[in-house]
C-alpha cells in the first residue's frame, strides 16, 4: 500500500517541500490489505515512488522506517474475538533473500512476529541447506538464539551473519524460526519449526568471476591494465602467488633476450629453478609473447606440482606412474567426472593434453553451460586477465564449486 502526500511549501511556481518542514496526513488502507500476525513496516520515500526494479527489494529505499503489527479488533457488540478472523501464527519476513558462497559474509535481516510467549525453552534462527528438490540435506550454516529480552509483543528483529565459507554451491537454503524445548531426564531437546522462508543461492559463473577478480586484485598478482596476458604476466603472477621468495640469481642470464637488470628477472629465474618454464627452444624467454590457454594450464600444472609433491615425470612433465589418490596430478588413465558441466578433456593429439585433463579433473578450467552459451575454451591462442584470474582463484581455493 502506498499513499501520496502532496507538497505544501514554497508553491509560488511549484512546490519544493513542506511548510515548516512538517506534514501530517491521514491514510485509509483498504480492508484485507493487512494480514493478521504479519509484521509490517511504514516509511517515507523522499520523492516519487521508485521505478520497477530500482529497489533491491520492496521498500529498500524507504527512510524513517518503523515497524508495526496490525491490531486485531474484536466484535463491537460483546468485545469477543471474531470467529471468522484467522488465528495469528508466527510469521518470518526477510527483505533481501539472497546469499552468496563467494562472499566473505552474508548479512540477512530477519523479522519474526506472532511468537507465543514461552514458559520454558527459547526461540532461535537456523539456516539450513536444501537440495534441488527443496528437501533438507541436514547441513546447517548457522544457528542463532533469539535473546528473550529482544522479543517484544511476540516480535523480534535480528541480523544473521552467514559466512560464505559455510555454504555449499548447489541446491539452496532456508531460514527457520525454531522453538527449542529442553529435554527432561537426559532426553534430547525438542526442536519445532514454527516459521520458515526460502533463500536464493547465488552460485554461478558470474559470481565466481567477480570473486576471482576481487581476490586477484587483493593479492596484487596482475597488472590491472593488461587484458591479454603474456609469458611475463603469468610468470610474475605465479611468483607473487608463491610469496615472492628469495632467489639466488645468476650473474649471467640464461636467456638471450633477458638481461639481469630486467625488473622481473627474479621471477623468470624462480620459474626456471622450480621447473615451471625454461623458455623456448631457441634459448630465449620471450617475455612479451602471448600464452595460449593450454600453455597457461601447463604453467599452473607445474606450479601445483611444485607445491603438492607428486610422482616424478618421465619427460615433458607427463606423469609416468599411477598417481596416489587425492593427488593434484592426473593419472595415466582419464578419470570420469560426475559433475555434468565438467566433461573430461579427451583430445590426446594436442600439446599439453595431460595438463588440460588435469584442469578438468581439478575443476580449474573447462566448465560448460550450453544453455547459457558459456564454455571455457582450451583452443584459444590467448588468455585474458579475467580468464587467468578464474584459473588462479580456482587453483588456490581447491577448484571450482560449480556443479
Amino acid at each position: 500500500f502506498s499513499h501520496v502526500v502532496p507538497l505544501t511549501g514554497n508553491c509560488l511556481h511549484h512546490c519544493t517541500g513542506f511548510r515548516n518542514n512538517y506534514f501530517g496526513t491521514k491514510m485509509t488502507i483498504p480492508a484485507g490489505t493487512l494480514k493478521p500476525g504479519r509484521l509490517y513496516v511504514i516509511g517515507i520515500y523522499g520523492s516519487n515512488l521508485p521505478h520497477p526494479g530500482e529497489e533491491d527489494y520492496n521498500g529498500s529505499l524507504l527512510t524513517s522506517v518503523a515497524q508495526f503489527l496490525p491490531v486485531r479488533s474484536g466484535q463491537p457488540s460483546d468485545n469477543q474475538p471474531n470467529p471468522d478472523q484467522p488465528v495469528a501464527r508466527p510469521d518470518l519476513y526477510i527483505p533481501y533473500k539472497r546469499i552468496n558462497p563467494y562472499q566473505e559474509m552474508n548479512t540477512l535481516t530477519a523479522r519474526v512476529s506472532g511468537l507465543p510467549k514461552l514458559t520454558e525453552g527459547y526461540y532461535r534462527f537456523s539456516v539450513q541447506a536444501t537440495d534441488d528438490f527443496g528437501k533438507l540435506t541436514g547441513e546447517k550454516a548457522l544457528e542463532q538464539v533469539i535473546p528473550v529480552e529482544r522479543i517484544h509483543d511476540g516480535a523480534a528483529e535480528e541480523k544473521l551473519n552467514v559466512p560464505g565459507s559455510t555454504l555449499n554451491y548447489e541446491g539452496s537454503y532456508r531460514v527457520f524460526v525454531e522453538k527449542v524445548t529442553p529435554g527432561k531426564n537426559g532426553a534430547a531437546d525438542t526442536v519445532e519449526p514454527v516459521a520458515s522462508e526460502n533463500l536464493d543461492l547465488l552460485a554461478n559463473t558470474t559470481e565466481e568471476q567477480k570473486a576471482a577478480l576481487e581476490w586477484v586484485k587483493q593479492q596484487a598478482l596482475l597488472d590491472e591494465s593488461k587484458t591479454v596476458l603474456s609469458r611475463r604476466d603469468v610468470t610474475v603472477a605465479l611468483y607473487r602467488l608463491a610469496g615472492a621468495p628469495h632467489v639466488e640469481l645468476p650473474a649471467t642470464s640464461p636467456y638471450a633476450d633477458v638481461a639481469p637488470s630486467d625488473p622481473d628477472y627474479t621471477a623468470y629465474i624462480w620459474a626456471r629453478q622450480k621447473g615451471i618454464t625454461f623458455g623456448w627452444a631457441d634459448g630465449k624467454f620471450h617475455p612479451e609473447a602471448n600464452l595460449s590457454a593450454r600453455s597457461t594450464l601447463a604453467f599452473l600444472y607445474r606450479y601445483q606440482r611444485m607445491i603438492a609433491p607428486a610422482p616424478a615425470p618421465e619427460s615433458s612433465s607427463l606423469p609416468s606412474s599411477p598417481v596416489p589418490k587425492n593427488s593434484s596430478v592426473p593419472g595415466d588413465s582419464p578419470v570420469r567426472i560426475s559433475r555434468s558441466h565438467w566433461s573430461d578433456y579427451e583430445r590426446t593429439d594436442t600439446a599439453f593434453w595431460r595438463e588440460s585433463l588435469w584442469a578438468t579433473q581439478q575443476f580449474i578450467w573447462g566448465y560448460k553451460d550450453y544453455d547459457r552459451r558459456y564454455a571455457e575454451d582450451f583452443s584459444s591462442d590467448t588468455v585474458s586477465s579475467s580468464e587467468f584470474s578464474v584459473m588462479l582463484y580456482r587453483m588456490a581455493h581447491g577448484g571450482s564449486r560449480l556443479g
